[in-house]
């Protein structure tokens, strides 16, 4: 997500590097992968998630319109 970002934005992706949850310090252990399932909010919402790329886009967006 941070080398999509950087790519959209035209940021320097080589100043990202990879990290992982080891490197924090957190008092309670988190599992690697948390996530969770949209169908109900899908289903009996009509929520329509959007994909990571629009997300960039609208908040591209927005930022633009803040700074008129």
């Amino acid at each position: 997500m941070a080398q999509q970002t950087a790519a959209y934005f035209g940021l320097d992706a080589s100043l990202i590097q990879r990290a992982d949850s080891s490197i924090f310090t957190q008092p309670a252990k988190r599992p690697p992968v948390t996530g969770f399932s949209l169908e109900k909010a899908k289903k009996e919402l009509g929520y329509q998630p959007k994909s990571f790329m629009d997300g960039i886009a609208i908040l591209s967006k927005q930022l633009k319109l803040a700074r008129s």
